[in-house]
C-alpha cells in the first residue's frame, strides 16, 4: 500500500471520528420542561382513569402533600382532559348528586437536573443532558368508600436539550431545574481529544497535499 493511500485512510477516519466527536446528539421537537411533566404525570393518571372508569362518570379530584404550582397545575390539566373526555367533574364534592369516584393524587414530586454533554469546545455547544424524576400516588375510590385502584407511579426521562432557559417556565416554579457540575471527563480529557483529533485532521490534509 502506498504512503499516500495510507495518509488517505489516516485522514478519513481522523475525520469520521472528528464528526462523532462533534455530532449533534439532540433531537428535533425539543419539549418545555412543562410538557415533559405533562408526559409523565398527566398522561399516566388518564390512561389509568380512562381505564378504570366509564364515559360520562361524576369525577371529583383531591391533590394533597404537593408543591402549590405542580398541584394547581396538574389538577387543571386533568380536569380540562376529563370534561373534554366527557367526564362530570365537580370541585365541591358536597353538591355532587348520587355516586361519584374520587380521584386523589399524593404526594407528586418532579426533579428536573441538568448535565453538560461536554461538548463546548471551539464555539460548538451541545447543550444539557437533561434528567427528570417524578413519583406520585394516585388512588380511584368509590364515594362509598370501595377503593378501584390505587398504585405509586415512578417515572424518570432523560434527552438532550440546547440550553435551559428554552425548557423552563418562569411562571411555573416546579419547571426549573438544578445544573448539575460537569465530570473531570467533560472538563478536561474530551476538550484534548477534539483538539487532537481536529489537529490531526489539519496536519494529514496539508501533508496529504504537500505529498501531491
Amino acid at each position: 500500500m502506498s504512503k499516500s493511500l495510507i495518509k488517505r485512510f489516516i485522514l478519513i477516519n481522523s475525520i469520521f471520528a472528528a464528526m462523532l466527536l462533534f455530532a449533534d446528539e439532540s433531537t428535533p421537537g425539543i419539549l418545555s420542561n412543562e410538557e415533559v411533566a405533562r408526559q409523565i404525570i398527566v398522561e399516566p393518571v388518564l390512561q389509568q382513569l380512562f381505564k378504570e372508569i366509564p364515559d360520562s362518570a361524576i369525577l371529583t379530584f383531591l391533590i394533597k402533600e404537593t408543591n402549590a404550582d405542580l398541584s394547581g397545575w396538574t389538577k387543571q390539566n386533568l380536569v380540562d382532559s376529563c370534561i373534554a373526555h366527557g367526564y362530570a367533574v365537580y370541585d365541591e364534592v358536597d353538591s355532587i348528586p348520587g355516586s361519584f369516584e374520587i380521584i386523589e393524587i399524593r404526594s407528586a414530586e418532579i426533579s428536573f437536573e441538568y448535565k453538560s454533554s461536554g461538548k463546548k469546545w471551539l464555539f460548538l455547544n451541545k447543550g444539557y443532558k437533561r434528567i427528570v424524576n417524578c413519583e406520585f400516588h394516585i388512588s380511584i375510590t368509590k364515594n362509598t368508600g370501595k377503593i378501584i385502584f390505587s398504585k405509586r407511579f415512578s417515572n424518570i426521562f432523560e434527552d438532550i436539550v440546547p440550553n435551559i432557559k428554552m425548557v423552563e417556565n418562569k411562571r411555573l416554579s416546579f419547571t426549573k431545574g438544578k445544573k448539575l457540575d460537569s465530570s473531570i471527563t467533560n472538563k478536561l480529557i474530551e476538550p484534548v481529544l477534539i483538539t487532537a483529533s481536529a489537529a490531526t485532521v489539519v496536519y494529514l490534509f496539508y501533508s496529504l497535499r504537500s505529498g501531491n
